[in-house]
Protein backbone atom coordinates (compact mmCIF):
# COMPACT_ATOMS: atom_id res chain seq x y z
CA UNK A 1 0.00 0.00 0.00
CA UNK A 2 1.34 3.40 -1.03
CA UNK A 3 1.06 5.85 1.89
CA UNK A 4 0.87 9.60 1.14
CA UNK A 5 2.04 11.97 3.88
CA UNK A 6 0.92 15.56 3.30
CA UNK A 7 3.40 18.20 4.50
CA UNK A 8 1.74 21.47 5.45
CA UNK A 9 -1.56 22.41 7.09
CA UNK A 10 -2.33 25.93 5.89
CA UNK A 11 -5.40 26.87 3.85
CA UNK A 12 -3.70 25.42 0.76
CA UNK A 13 -3.76 22.01 2.47
CA UNK A 14 -7.55 21.82 2.04
CA UNK A 15 -7.32 22.31 -1.72
CA UNK A 16 -4.53 19.77 -2.06
CA UNK A 17 -6.34 17.22 0.10
CA UNK A 18 -9.37 17.39 -2.19
CA UNK A 19 -7.22 17.26 -5.34
CA UNK A 20 -5.37 14.14 -4.15
CA UNK A 21 -8.67 12.43 -3.39
CA UNK A 22 -9.95 13.41 -6.85
CA UNK A 23 -6.80 11.90 -8.37
CA UNK A 24 -7.05 8.63 -6.42
CA UNK A 25 -10.74 8.25 -7.23
CA UNK A 26 -10.32 9.08 -10.94
CA UNK A 27 -7.36 6.73 -11.36
CA UNK A 28 -9.04 4.05 -9.25
CA UNK A 29 -5.87 3.66 -7.20
CA UNK A 30 -7.01 1.21 -4.56
CA UNK A 31 -3.43 0.73 -3.37
CA UNK A 32 -2.98 4.43 -2.43
CA UNK A 33 -4.07 6.04 0.82
CA UNK A 34 -3.52 9.42 2.51
CA UNK A 35 -1.89 8.37 5.78
CA UNK A 36 -1.59 11.65 7.68
CA UNK A 37 -0.30 15.21 7.99
CA UNK A 38 3.27 16.25 8.77
CA UNK A 39 3.51 19.72 10.32
CA UNK A 40 5.17 21.20 13.43
CA UNK A 41 1.97 23.14 14.20
CA UNK A 42 -1.03 20.95 14.93
CA UNK A 43 -4.22 22.46 13.46
CA UNK A 44 -7.42 21.09 14.99
CA UNK A 45 -9.56 22.57 12.19
CA UNK A 46 -7.50 20.74 9.56
CA UNK A 47 -7.80 17.47 11.48
CA UNK A 48 -11.57 17.92 11.69
CA UNK A 49 -11.83 18.82 7.99
CA UNK A 50 -9.70 15.96 6.67
CA UNK A 51 -10.21 13.37 9.42
CA UNK A 52 -6.45 12.85 9.28
CA UNK A 53 -4.04 12.85 12.20
CA UNK A 54 -0.82 14.81 12.57
CA UNK A 55 2.22 12.56 12.53
CA UNK A 56 5.68 13.56 13.87
CA UNK A 57 8.15 13.68 10.99
CA UNK A 58 10.61 11.43 12.83
CA UNK A 59 8.07 8.59 12.69
CA UNK A 60 7.94 8.68 8.87
CA UNK A 61 10.87 6.68 7.56
CA UNK A 62 12.26 6.57 3.99
CA UNK A 63 10.56 3.65 2.29
CA UNK A 64 9.45 2.92 -1.26
CA UNK A 65 5.84 2.79 -0.03
CA UNK A 66 6.00 6.17 1.76
CA UNK A 67 5.36 9.22 -0.44
CA UNK A 68 5.84 12.83 0.63
CA UNK A 69 3.50 15.48 -0.78
CA UNK A 70 4.13 19.22 -0.38
CA UNK A 71 0.94 21.14 0.41
CA UNK A 72 2.45 24.61 0.73
CA UNK A 73 2.61 27.52 -1.68
CA UNK A 74 5.22 29.56 0.20
CA UNK A 75 8.61 29.09 -1.47
CA UNK A 76 10.67 29.13 1.77
CA UNK A 77 8.42 26.58 3.45
CA UNK A 78 8.56 24.39 0.35
CA UNK A 79 12.38 24.60 0.35
CA UNK A 80 12.53 23.45 3.97
CA UNK A 81 10.29 20.47 3.25
CA UNK A 82 12.30 19.51 0.16
CA UNK A 83 15.62 19.64 2.06
CA UNK A 84 14.24 17.70 5.02
CA UNK A 85 12.78 14.88 2.92
CA UNK A 86 15.16 14.91 -0.05
CA UNK A 87 16.02 11.22 0.38
CA UNK A 88 12.34 10.22 0.37
CA UNK A 89 10.03 9.43 -2.53
CA UNK A 90 7.63 12.22 -3.50
CA UNK A 91 4.07 12.04 -4.76
CA UNK A 92 3.33 13.81 -8.05
CA UNK A 93 -0.22 15.07 -8.49
CA UNK A 94 -1.82 15.80 -11.87
CA UNK A 95 -5.47 16.69 -11.34
CA UNK A 96 -7.80 14.69 -13.64
CA UNK A 97 -9.27 17.89 -15.11
CA UNK A 98 -5.90 19.16 -16.36
CA UNK A 99 -4.40 18.56 -19.80
CA UNK A 100 -0.73 17.62 -20.04
CA UNK A 101 0.85 17.04 -23.44
CA UNK A 102 2.49 13.66 -23.93
CA UNK A 103 5.47 15.65 -25.23
CA UNK A 104 5.90 17.57 -21.96
CA UNK A 105 8.56 16.56 -19.43
CA UNK A 106 7.75 16.56 -15.72
CA UNK A 107 10.07 16.14 -12.75
CA UNK A 108 9.18 14.56 -9.41
CA UNK A 109 7.05 15.99 -6.61
CA UNK A 110 5.06 18.25 -8.92
CA UNK A 111 1.55 19.57 -8.30
CA UNK A 112 -0.66 20.36 -11.27
CA UNK A 113 -3.97 21.63 -9.93
CA UNK A 114 -7.41 21.64 -11.61
CA UNK A 115 -7.94 22.95 -15.14
CA UNK A 116 -4.25 23.51 -15.96
CA UNK A 117 -2.79 23.11 -19.45
CA UNK A 118 0.81 21.99 -20.10
CA UNK A 119 1.67 22.17 -23.80
CA UNK A 120 4.13 20.41 -26.10
CA UNK A 121 7.82 20.44 -25.21
CA UNK A 122 7.27 22.18 -21.89
CA UNK A 123 9.90 21.05 -19.38
CA UNK A 124 9.07 21.32 -15.67
CA UNK A 125 11.77 20.50 -13.13
CA UNK A 126 11.21 18.89 -9.75
CA UNK A 127 8.77 20.25 -7.13
CA UNK A 128 7.02 22.87 -9.26
CA UNK A 129 3.60 23.85 -7.92
CA UNK A 130 0.86 24.92 -10.35
CA UNK A 131 -2.38 26.13 -8.84
CA UNK A 132 -5.72 26.07 -10.67
CA UNK A 133 -6.02 27.26 -14.28
CA UNK A 134 -2.27 27.71 -14.84
CA UNK A 135 -1.14 27.69 -18.47
CA UNK A 136 2.33 26.57 -19.57
CA UNK A 137 2.55 26.85 -23.35
CA UNK A 138 5.05 25.33 -25.78
CA UNK A 139 8.80 25.11 -25.17
CA UNK A 140 8.78 26.70 -21.71
CA UNK A 141 11.50 25.57 -19.33
CA UNK A 142 11.02 25.79 -15.56
CA UNK A 143 13.70 25.04 -12.99
CA UNK A 144 12.77 23.63 -9.58
CA UNK A 145 10.30 24.65 -6.89
CA UNK A 146 8.47 27.48 -8.63
CA UNK A 147 5.02 28.25 -7.22
CA UNK A 148 2.32 29.51 -9.58
CA UNK A 149 -0.89 30.99 -8.17
CA UNK A 150 -4.20 30.56 -10.03
CA UNK A 151 -4.47 31.78 -13.63
CA UNK A 152 -0.73 32.30 -14.20
CA UNK A 153 0.16 32.14 -17.90
CA UNK A 154 3.64 31.45 -19.29
CA UNK A 155 3.63 31.99 -23.03
CA UNK A 156 5.97 30.27 -25.50
CA UNK A 157 9.70 29.69 -25.11
CA UNK A 158 10.15 31.26 -21.66
CA UNK A 159 13.06 30.23 -19.45
CA UNK A 160 12.22 30.33 -15.77
CA UNK A 161 14.78 29.66 -13.03
CA UNK A 162 14.03 28.20 -9.60
CA UNK A 163 12.25 29.23 -6.40
CA UNK A 164 10.12 31.94 -8.00
CA UNK A 165 6.67 32.86 -6.72
CA UNK A 166 4.08 34.04 -9.25
CA UNK A 167 1.06 35.96 -7.96
CA UNK A 168 -2.41 35.23 -9.31
CA UNK A 169 -3.20 36.17 -12.91
CA UNK A 170 0.41 36.93 -13.85
CA UNK A 171 1.28 36.70 -17.56
CA UNK A 172 4.79 36.17 -18.92
CA UNK A 173 5.09 37.06 -22.60
CA UNK A 174 6.98 34.81 -25.09
CA UNK A 175 10.79 34.48 -25.02
CA UNK A 176 11.18 36.01 -21.55
CA UNK A 177 13.91 34.82 -19.17
CA UNK A 178 13.58 34.98 -15.38
CA UNK A 179 16.23 34.18 -12.79
CA UNK A 180 15.78 32.70 -9.32
CA UNK A 181 14.12 33.70 -6.04
CA UNK A 182 11.85 36.36 -7.50
CA UNK A 183 8.52 37.38 -6.01
CA UNK A 184 6.07 38.49 -8.70
CA UNK A 185 2.96 40.40 -7.70
CA UNK A 186 -0.56 39.50 -8.77
CA UNK A 187 -1.83 40.74 -12.15
CA UNK A 188 1.70 41.47 -13.39
CA UNK A 189 2.65 41.42 -17.08
CA UNK A 190 6.28 40.51 -17.75
CA UNK A 191 7.42 42.01 -21.04
CA UNK A 192 11.19 41.84 -20.48
CA UNK A 193 13.84 39.71 -18.81
CA UNK A 194 14.53 39.87 -15.07
CA UNK A 195 17.50 38.51 -13.11
CA UNK A 196 17.28 37.11 -9.55
CA UNK A 197 16.16 38.14 -6.07
CA UNK A 198 13.75 40.83 -7.24
CA UNK A 199 10.30 42.01 -6.19
CA UNK A 200 8.51 42.41 -9.51
CA UNK A 201 5.06 43.86 -10.08
CA UNK A 202 2.86 45.88 -12.42
CA UNK A 203 1.73 45.94 -16.04
CA UNK A 204 4.18 46.20 -17.63
CA UNK A 205 6.17 44.70 -14.78
CA UNK A 206 9.01 46.56 -13.11
CA UNK A 207 11.28 46.12 -10.09
CA UNK A 208 10.09 47.63 -6.86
Amino acid sequence: MKKIFICGSSGYFKENFIWINDFIKFKKLKNYTIKGIIDDNINDKVEKFSKLKFIPSNLVKPHKENLIYIAAGNIKIREKIIKKFLKYNFFTLIHPSSVVSKYAKLGKGITIGPQCVISANANLGDFNNLNSFSLITHDNILGTNNSLSPYVKLMGNCKIGSNNFFGANTTVLPNISLGNLNNIGANSLLTKNFSSNKLIYGSPAKIK
